[in-house]
C-alpha cells in the first residue's frame, strides 16, 4: 500500500477584538485542547483599546458530547505531527 498526500484548501477560524488601526499592542493568542478561538478570546476583552487581540483556532475539530452539538478544536493529532 502506498501513502500519498493531497493538498486541499482549508478555512481557518479567527476572532479579533479591538481596532487594528489604532492599536499599539498586538496579541496573538492560541487556545488549548478542547477549546475554541471564540471562547478563548473573551477574557481578553478587558484589555484597553490600544490592544488588538487575534485568536486563531486549531484545524482539528471534534465533538465533546453524544448529541454532536458542542464542537471544540485542537491543534493536532498525534499522527503525522512531525
Amino acid at each position: 500500500m502506498n501513502h500519498n498526500t493531497l493538498t486541499v484548501p482549508r478555512t481557518a477560524h479567527v476572532y479579533t477584538h479591538g481596532n487594528s488601526e489604532n492599536a499599539s499592542h498586538l496579541w496573538i493568542v492560541c487556545h488549548g485542547y478542547r477549546q475554541t478561538a471564540e471562547d478563548f478570546i473573551k477574557p481578553f476583552k478587558v484589555l484597553p483599546e490600544e490592544h488588538f487581540v487575534v485568536s486563531v483556532e486549531g484545524h482539528s475539530r471534534f465533538y465533546t458530547d453524544s448529541d454532536y452539538k458542542n464542537v471544540v478544536a485542537s491543534w493536532m493529532t498525534k499522527r503525522f505531527r512531525e
